[in-house]
């Protein structure tokens, strides 16, 4: 398994962009459990075309695996 680390630097640049935790309902500003669960590899998120995380959840939560947003990301495309 590939690991991720973000220095302090890119962790303030990246909860600037997403104005913080990118899960739905989430209201924390860097969530470790998110990203725990993120990193356990069963959830995963990416970037979709309009600038936006999506999380992707497992099939045995959605079979289709229909992507998740935070409800403060619109659909409409973000500046970069």
């Amino acid at each position: 398994m590939s690991r991720r680390i973000y220095d302090r630097h890119q962790r303030l640049v990246l909860a600037a962009r997403d104005e913080g935790c990118v899960w739905a309902g989430c209201d924390r500003l860097v969530c470790h459990f998110h990203h725990f669960l993120l990193s356990e590899g069963e959830w995963t998120a990416r970037m979709a075309a309009d600038g936006v995380v999506e999380i992707i959840p497992p099939t045995r939560v959605d079979p289709d695996q229909v992507p998740r947003w935070h409800a403060r990301f619109t659909r409409q495309p973000r500046a970069a």
